[in-house]
């Protein structure tokens, strides 16, 4: 059975309601973050590069090294944006000195709020969903 993308984000929303707050988030992050995995994941990588850059606020040569090369997924990537745009660092050296932290408790560390974290995840997920549709009506014609 193919799961929707949006099932994922869905389950970490109705999380909300049950879980502890921390731990919440954390749950929260992840299911959001694997979403935005899913959503590419048959994608042609090759192509929808660009795109992705543009939703991300990236240059395009830094996400093709990241994602092809280094073989990053797309939710570390946009968790390692966001870590950048607030510390300063270069999204190069967050990834590379994390390789796959525990988003979460990073931002946690950083005194990046929850409502920030999930604010920009939402724009990300949104964005993407668009860029899949539209990529895949593109594909269909």
């Amino acid at each position: 059975m193919h799961k929707h993308p949006l099932n994922s984000l869905l389950f970490g929303l109705a999380l909300c309601i049950t879980v502890p707050n921390s731990i919440q988030s954390a749950e929260r992050f992840r299911e959001t973050a694997k979403g935005l995995d899913q959503m590419i994941a048959k994608a042609d990588f090759k192509t929808i590069i660009p795109h992705l850059a543009d939703v991300l606020k990236m240059d395009v040569a830094a996400v093709r090294k990241a994602m092809l090369d280094e073989r990053r997924k797309l939710s570390s990537i946009a968790f390692a944006r966001l870590v950048a745009e607030k510390t300063g660092k270069p999204v190069a050296t967050i990834l590379q000195n994390s390789p796959e932290p525990e988003w979460a408790r990073l931002l946690q560390e950083l005194n990046i709020s929850e409502k920030e974290t999930e604010e920009y995840l939402d724009g990300v997920y949104s964005e993407v969903a668009f860029l899949m549709l539209d990529h895949r009506g593109k594909g269909k014609r």
